[in-house]
């Protein structure tokens, strides 16, 4: 699975894939140690034949190649070798819970910001950097490796320094699981305990009435640079895929490149996007997509039944269904159950769930681009934080777990609020960060029901002046209006998830709601435009 910024390799490693390296040594640091204890330096582990490992608990890949770290270490324990892990960019409760279960005899420390991985120049997981007993780096290899391979230990070999002493490994985690436990009950609290009127108070409607009304029209540009050329150039740019009669319309798509052009769809969800591919001694590639869309504002009362389109077999079952970082089992499940205990209709398991997620959840500013939406994780771990991709994935699955049609919309904030929100609309016509995802569920003779819990704890976070109460007036009119309505001022990409790129043999994304671009078969940072060199922009067009 990619989750943007980082590619999980795709094939095992072999012992010829440890090779020298060739840029310069990243900077020495102190992390914090996982389990909260003190923070760990990177040259403390001067003296001794260092394998700088960086990884993350969701990269598949990274989990077994722990394991063969741990036993490569006990089987050389007379020689100096250690091993310093480096999580990146994971929340402190996901790792605790991980090595709980499967526990390791070498320290851990995380890189929550991910600034010393992309010191290092760490794009790939795992990636292991091999330093020597002065900690310049002289080897590196992507993708797990087998340490046990005997050529392997050969390479490390020839880094020890001539007549070391064995030098025994200290600082090491215990081989032990830490005890934690939850507090269902409190994590679980106020779940059936909110009435649907609580949900819509008449004096919030007034406050932020999003009815439809005149339909606004953008352009929106995509255009891409490869910063660093080099072989096996490639980039994907997501195309608005959705037409609704009600609130949303593609009107057309044009795009222009000194690279081969082909326009795809995603088979299981309907999902276009531009692909583009360089020739290898291409020195200056580039792709410009224009985007023609226009929207308004939606505004749906659940409590009503309406002529709407029944679902068919084939779409309730695809809108039903887990994905890989949204399962519809085990603890999803399980809460679901408890949120939903009592409900008589869907709207009724719908309105709950959407409260649960706005009272339990919170939007967390540290959360890289627009989160993971690892929700089972969050579940386990009791940590509700994130940003729309977490918290919108969340209310999806435990709908689909309650048995309601629910679904993820991908998209891009292209236009500020009309009605004065500053955390609910686009800051300028520079977009290339403004992406957000919103959610759908079904409800029969009702259709799609737009809603956006996210954005509910967006406005609690980082509307003027910050922090507000969950019972501000400003947080109360968002929370009645986002069940049921969404503003025009976002453009809507597709619904997909685990999305297979084509013509590459990256793993899948969890979803595709960012340009994405590959050189030499590493996929480039998505969430550091500067770096992959991409902007958006977006321009609104006068009414006709």
């Amino acid at each position: 699975m990619v989750l943007c910024g980082f590619v999980t390799a795709a094939h095992a490693a072999q012992p010829a894939d440890l090779r020298p390296v060739t840029a310069p040594a990243g900077p020495l640091f102190r992390l914090d140690e996982y389990r909260g204890g003190k923070p760990l330096a990177l040259q403390d582990q001067r003296g001794k034949i260092v394998l700088l490992h960086f990884f993350a608990t969701y990269c598949e890949p990274c989990r077994p190649e722990m394991a063969s770290l741990n036993l490569f270490l006990k089987a050389n324990a007379d020689k100096p070798f250690a091993v310093f892990a480096v999580d990146v960019g994971e929340i402190d409760l996901r790792v605790r819970a991980f090595f709980e279960k499967d526990p390791v005899d070498f320290p851990i420390v995380l890189d929550r910001d991910r600034k010393i991985s992309r010191a290092w120049g760490v794009y790939a997981l795992p990636t292991t950097i091999v330093l020597d007993e002065k900690l310049q780096p002289k080897l590196i290899v992507e993708g797990d490796l087998d340490w046990s391979h005997p050529d392997v230990l050969k390479k490390l070999e020839t880094l020890l320094p001539a007549r070391s002493n064995p030098v025994p490994r200290t600082g090491g985690l215990k081989n032990k699981r830490e005890e934690r436990t939850m507090d269902r009950r409190e994590f679980l609290k106020g779940t059936a305990a909110v009435s649907l009127a609580a949900t819509l108070p008449s004096a919030a409607w007034a406050a932020y009435n999003l009815t439809p009304g005149k339909w606004n029209t953008f352009d929106v540009t995509t255009r891409i640079e490869i910063a660093k050329p080099g072989k096996g150039m490639q980039a994907w740019v997501p195309l608005p895929s959705i037409n609704n009669a009600e609130w949303f319309r593609v009107i057309g798509n044009t795009w222009k490149s000194n690279g081969r052009t082909l326009k795809r769809t995603e088979p299981k969800y309907r999902a276009d996007m531009v692909h583009i591919a360089w020739a290898d001694n291409q020195t200056a590639p580039f792709v410009e997509v224009v985007s023609r869309v226009a929207m308004r504002d939606r505004q749906i009362d659940p409590t009503k039944k309406r002529a709407a389109a029944a679902l068919n077999a084939n779409e309730r079952k695809l809108y039903l269904t887990g994905t890989d970082l949204i399962p519809v089992t085990g603890i999803v499940k399980e809460t679901s159950d408890k949120i939903t205990k009592g409900a008589k209709t869907d709207i009724e398991k719908v309105q709950l769930i959407y409260n649960w997620v706005v009272e339990n959840s919170a939007r967390n500013p540290k959360t890289r681009g627009c989160g993971i939406g690892d929700i089972a994780a969050m579940l386990k771990t009791g940590d509700l934080t994130g940003k729309c991709a977490d918290l919108n994935a969340l209310f999806v699955g435990l709908t689909r777990a309650a048995g309601v049609p629910a679904r993820d919309v991908y998209g891009l904030r292209v236009a500020p609020s009309k009605f004065g929100y500053k955390s609910l609309g686009a800051g300028s016509a520079n977009v290339t960060r403004a992406q957000h995802c919103r959610a759908e569920a079904y409800i029969a003779n009702v259709g799609w029901i737009p809603v956006d819990p996210a954005d509910v704890r967006k406005v609690v976070l980082e509307e003027p002046p910050g922090n507000l109460a969950i019972n501000d007036p400003k947080v109360v009119a968002a929370r009645a209006a986002l069940l049921g309505s969404w503003e025009g001022n976002w453009l809507a990409y597709n619904f997909a998830h685990d999305v297979q790129l084509p013509g590459t043999n990256q793993p899948k994304l969890g979803f595709l709601m960012y340009p994405q671009a590959q050189v030499a078969s590493l996929l480039l940072d998505c969430l550091e435009p500067d770096q992959m060199k991409y902007t958006i922009t977006s321009k609104e067009l006068p009414s006709a």
